[in-house]
């Protein structure tokens, strides 16, 4: 068996899923939407406001203009969740800056920079250390976010990966 990790863009990932270049893809977004792929959801994602103490102390009124906030890249996969939650407070704002990945949105946090909403699991180290702070927010159930084991409807499992994806399913239910 030879396991490859990919990294890319969802639509990149998803159009590799879709011609058979890749066998499964473990994603974060919302609900999948394509009719040709199955998503097995593997954990809720917890969304929240991220930036330092005095940021998130500082910044309790979300429409105080000079209040800069950290977009990620338009084809994120969860910058809808963020344009529907922020989206009100963005209208005629100067202080945005759209960043590349979610490594470059946590450094600019941990620089004073801005803030950003972003998944529990993707600052959780830089919570326990002190250099992020997060507030959960309540999302609809349209704007949830969770990482999803993804793969082509049509696709024939060999035993071993079969057995690979029940695992990771077997596992993350356990946690």
């Amino acid at each position: 068996v030879k396991i490859i990790q990919v990294l890319g863009q969802k639509a990149e990932l998803t159009r590799k899923l879709l011609s058979s270049e890749i066998d499964i893809m473990c994603v974060m977004q919302q609900q999948q939407e394509n009719d040709n792929l199955i998503a097995i959801e593997l954990a809720k994602e917890k969304m929240g406001i991220v930036g330092t103490q005095s940021q998130l102390q500082m910044r309790d009124d979300l429409e105080d203009q000079s209040t800069v906030f950290i977009y990620p890249k338009n084809d994120c996969s969860y910058r809808k969740t963020f344009d529907n939650y922020l989206g009100k407070y963005l209208h005629n704002r100067r202080n945005v800056i759209e960043a590349l990945s979610i490594e470059t949105i946590k450094q600019s946090i941990v620089i004073n920079s801005g803030i950003s909403v972003l998944p529990y699991s993707t600052v959780e180290t830089e919570i326990t250390s002190g250099k992020i702070n997060f507030r959960e927010i309540n999302l609809s159930k349209d704007n949830e976010i969770s990482t999803q084991l993804v793969y082509h409807k049509n696709k024939w499992f060999f035993p071993l990966l079969r057995t690979f994806t029940d695992y990771l399913v077997h596992e993350m239910d356990m946690s």
